[in-house]
């Protein structure tokens, strides 16, 4: 069985440009065997506004 996950096989990666900084890798907790996922922290946020001005100053109303 092939999972898309896994470190050895795929590692989650699409193509080999993800291939080479993996997004998972197996950890020892407790004497088993996991799979480790690190937080993944977005660098964007979705902003909310009536309106905005020319010069990028939002309104809340």
């Amino acid at each position: 069985m092939s999972l898309f996950a896994e470190p050895t096989r795929d590692g989650c990666a699409i193509n080999e440009a993800a291939r080479q900084n993996p997004l998972v890798r197996h950890m020892d907790f407790e004497g088993e065997d996991w799979l480790y996922f690190p937080a993944l922290r977005p660098g964007v946020a979705i902003i909310r506004a009536s309106t905005v001005d020319e010069n990028g100053r939002l309104v809340f109303e």
